[in-house]
């Protein structure tokens, strides 16, 4: 005898009313929504606000639409980050350390399209500080970790990227260079970040670390310390990695 099938009805409907979204780039309105899932406007008012209050769907209040919501695209995220787990396994430790001396955001990235999806992170308990949730997904053209998760492309891949705004070619070849990225600004006024690449056993960048925090405690002689820091942090979870790193 077969299993019998469990079903929530109001569960059910809400996955109705998202599944709905499917190949819709132009977003619905409520009549529209109850109309492609055959209910009534009312049912679906409480069941689409509670959506919507959730953030698996965001409203437009001019045009009176409903899209898909950031909390849809987290938990993507977090299901692609899921692959990375080796890597956060060998850097956790290791940005511990330097999070436990400094107590400033230790972010753990990697490149996501032309985006920089953070995997990983120990938060400053600081008041003043940058809030940075796992699973935020932030386009490349700003900051220091864009900049050096574009920096270690091979170069076909790097013109893709080759778009006003975003840092030029001598950025970035400034970056690598040197092996780190420095941002002053540039994403929010106040804010600076560092970041390093960090290389497979092959030798490729395959993600970055980064330190950010408020201006008015980096903007100081300790700065160079604090690039020397992540810089060599890059490198510690390169080696666990096992990248040969030759000093």
């Amino acid at each position: 005898m077969g299993e019998k099938t469990v079903s929530n009805r109001s569960l059910d409907r809400a996955l109705d009313i998202l599944e709905a979204f499917i190949n819709n780039e132009n977003g619905m309105t409520l009549n529209e929504i109850a109309n492609k899932i055959n209910l009534s406007p009312s049912t679906v008012y409480r069941l689409v606000m509670t959506l919507n209050n959730r953030k698996f769907l965001e409203r437009d209040n001019e045009s009176k639409k409903f899209y898909l919501g950031s909390q849809l695209n987290r938990l993507v995220n977090l299901n692609h980050m899921g692959a990375n787990e080796h890597l956060k396994k060998m850097a956790q430790p290791l940005m511990k350390k330097v999070f436990d001396k400094l107590n400033e955001n230790i972010a753990l990235y990697i490149r996501d399209d032309d985006c920089k999806l953070c995997i990983d992170m120990f938060e400053s308990t600081r008041s003043l500080r940058h809030v940075i949730d796992i699973g935020d997904r932030v386009t490349m053209d700003k900051g220091a970790v864009g900049k050096v998760l574009l920096a270690f492309l091979d170069d076909s891949e790097r013109k893709k990227f080759e778009i006003e705004g975003w840092p030029t070619a001598e950025a970035l070849d400034k970056v690598k260079a040197n092996g780190y990225a420095l941002s002053v600004g540039e994403r929010e006024e106040g804010l600076i970040g560092i970041a390093a690449p960090i290389r497979n056993s092959s030798g490729a960048v395959i993600a970055a670390v980064s330190m950010s925090g408020p201006s008015i405690r980096f903007m100081d002689e300790s700065i160079s310390d604090k690039i020397d820091m992540i810089v060599s942090l890059g490198k510690e979870i390169s080696k666990a990695l096992g990248m040969n790193i030759q000093e």
